[in-house]
């Protein structure tokens, strides 16, 4: 489980590692990582949807950039999570119920 602070509003950049139950790095050739931020844990109609840039295949890492237009939501908790889809387009992750997922407060920025 991630819990992160971020400020509405401002340009930030998320690094991930994604690491299988037994702690061995998934490996993401032939798959992509999308980020998915909702405000309610089964929302269908999400605020961020947004392919992350794999950085690491066989490390399982990627990243991604979130521009300050799109961190323009309204302050409150938001339930993240990262969805690996294979080259077949299915789904290896589920919504909220496996272990890429966290929670993310926005935060008013003063500036």
């Amino acid at each position: 489980m991630i819990n992160r602070k971020l400020l509405c509003r401002h340009k930030k950049t998320l690094e991930f590692f994604i690491f299988d139950s037994l702690g061995v790095p998934v490996n993401l050739e032939g798959k992509t990582v999308k980020f998915i931020l909702n405000d309610e844990k089964n929302n269908e109609d999400p605020e961020i949807i947004k392919d992350c840039v794999i950085t690491d295949l066989e490390q399982g890492k990627c990243e991604i950039t979130l521009s300050s237009e799109e961190t323009n939501i309204p302050a409150g908790r938001y339930f993240a999570q990262l969805s690996i889809i294979d080259s077949q387009n299915e789904a290896e992750a589920t919504v909220l119920e496996n272990d890429f997922q966290g929670i993310f407060l926005f935060e008013e920025s003063l500036l």
